[in-house]
């Protein structure tokens, strides 16, 4: 939280009157979720501009700081059948080979 202030306190369009604002406001499944409220006076200038340089401020102290944004984890089991020999096209292609998946293989073919 620390950070994500001082990265508001360095963006140039953003008041320190009111003061930012940094709120923990949740757990998500590959997350913690945060938000980080300022002020400013020229919203008729729009709002990308400042949004951009405060999350390019926020990032820069994360990575500077060695913290990591989490992303989601799969996890992939591979489960061997009995009887069954994959071989992958590409592998027996460049072998000089013809392959075949499953029981079903004409004789010769595995």
């Amino acid at each position: 939280m620390k950070l994500m202030l001082e990265a508001a306190a360095d963006t140039k369009r953003v008041l320190r009157e009111p003061q930012p604002a940094c709120l923990l406001t949740g757990f998500g499944d590959s997350a913690v979720n945060f938000e980080l409220r300022v002020w400013i006076n020229d919203p008729q200038n729009g709002i990308a501009g400042v949004r951009s340089e405060l999350l390019m401020g926020v990032w820069r102290r994360f990575k500077e700081s060695g913290i990591e944004l989490p992303y989601p984890q799969r996890v992939l089991h591979h489960k061997s059948i009995h009887g069954v020999r994959i071989v992958s096209e590409e592998r027996a292609e460049d072998a000089g080979q013809r392959s075949c998946i499953g029981n079903n293989c004409p004789q010769g073919i595995n």
